[in-house]
């Protein structure tokens, strides 16, 4: 009996040290941070960059002359972002905004596939 408790108090301390360190992520962490996607862009980096107004650019690569610009929303670790006419879903995963493309609209000049990632750049 005692040797039961050792191990559910065990396995109850470790869910709580687990638990305690994941941190929610919020709005501000991702406000003022520009991502950039995993592969090559439309004739450059395709870059996203998210302001701290709560809204967002994007814009495809150098060759691309069109800059996407819109509102940004997360809730709970769900990144959106919403243009006029399309909006885009990512899963926030630490620096990596995780594409989720079932959920979001076609970008104009590329064809970014379900999980790929665009990454914190560094300052």
């Amino acid at each position: 009996m005692k040797k039961e408790w050792k191990c559910c108090l065990a396995a109850l301390g470790l869910a709580l040290v687990l638990g305690g360190c994941s941190k929610a992520i919020t709005a501000e962490d991702l406000a003022g941070k520009t991502y950039e996607y995993e592969k090559e862009g439309f004739g450059g980096n395709f870059t996203i960059q998210l302001k701290e107004d709560g809204t967002f650019t994007y814009y495809e690569g150098g060759l691309s002359s069109y800059i996407g610009t819109g509102d940004w929303s997360l809730e709970g670790e769900t990144l959106t972002l919403q243009e006029r006419t399309r909006h885009f879903t990512f899963q926030v995963e630490e620096d990596n905004l995780v594409f989720q493309k079932e959920d979001s609209g076609e970008f104009s000049y590329l064809t970014v596939e379900d999980g790929e990632k665009f990454t914190a750049m560094t300052e």
